[in-house]
């Protein structure tokens, strides 16, 4: 795949162009890697919802499992709980209307 040159790289020595067009394209992390985190989604909550299509609840099934105190905990799982209803809600309308 041919990489181009962006903003004013076309400025640049020679041979720092030609070491820019031969470095390998790196992918862009999509929204679910960057949920996943460091850990990969090895948390089944968090995978379960992103591939259900839930990203929202996904976002916060992953900070409940990062809280530290219990308080905090609980209302982050009173949100995830709201959201998961929300998303069965809104996925139930959107199969009935087709």
């Amino acid at each position: 795949m041919m990489k181009a040159l962006i903003g004013k790289q076309e400025n640049l020595p020679d041979h720092i162009k030609q070491e820019i067009l031969d470095a390998p394209e790196t992918p862009m992390k999509n929204k679910e890697d960057r949920i996943r985190g460091r850990k990969g989604g090895r948390t089944a909550s968090v995978t379960n919802r992103l591939n259900e299509g839930n990203i929202k609840g996904a976002r916060l099934a992953r900070r409940t499992s990062a809280a530290s105190s219990k308080s905090k905990k609980d209302r982050l799982q009173r949100k995830v709980d709201a959201q998961d209803s929300k998303f069965f809600k809104d996925k139930v309308k959107r199969s009935r209307a087709k």
